[in-house]
């Protein structure tokens, strides 16, 4: 076999390769759009899901070969790994996940609620004079100790007689004053013992 011979023989075949490779090349199909399972994300805090991106040419039909890479506009409230699993990190809040593919770039909503842990009262404790009122500020916090917006309180007293709270949080003092008790004649002896 020629010299000229063999070369015609190794283009052959690298050509007959290229056109049997799944890589994506320039004159090959190209993404129209990046299709996204699901279109949108709704979380607790530092729970998951994954985005399932399918990358379709112009005629809907599914192309393979082009990698896709996700980008999280938030990483401290939620981060995604490069197989688009989703992880809440932080608080309650909103962020997008960018998935792009192909010169293609589809956006993912993502939306985490905030879960309830404990509340936060001030004044704590209420400390206030006969007849006078004082107003209660609670906030619900989350697993992060921050403030979760929106929630309502209810309030109850636990001594009618003595102070009543209104819906609002508005504490309102109603009856005698509590007077710290001075101590028993037995105890003051047992004092002077001791210090003896």
């Amino acid at each position: 076999m020629t010299h000229r011979a063999l070369a015609r023989l190794v283009l052959a075949v690298f050509v007959a390769t290229g056109c049997n490779s799944d890589t994506p090349t320039e004159n090959g199909p190209k993404p129209a759009d990046i299709l996204l399972d699901p279109v949108s994300i709704s979380i607790r805090q530092h729970e998951t899901a994954r985005i399932v991106p399918t990358v379709v040419d112009a005629a809907g039909t599914l192309l393979s070969g082009f990698p896709v890479t996700f980008v999280s506009s938030n990483p401290a409230l939620v981060t995604v790994s490069n197989i688009g699993v989703v992880t809440s990190v932080g608080p309650a809040g909103a962020a997008t996940i960018s998935v792009r593919a192909g010169g293609i770039t589809k956006p993912e909503p993502v939306t985490v609620t905030g879960i309830p842990t404990s509340i936060s009262v001030t004044p704590n404790p209420a400390v206030i004079t006969q007849n006078a009122t004082v107003q209660l500020e609670p906030k619900l916090l989350d697993l992060d100790g921050v403030t979760i917006n929106g929630a309502t309180f209810t309030y109850t007293s636990s001594n009618v007689a003595l102070a009543t709270v209104s819906a609002s949080g508005l504490v309102t003092s109603v009856g005698p004053p509590v007077r710290r008790s001075s101590p028993s004649r037995a105890a003051r002896s047992r004092r002077r013992s001791l210090s003896s």
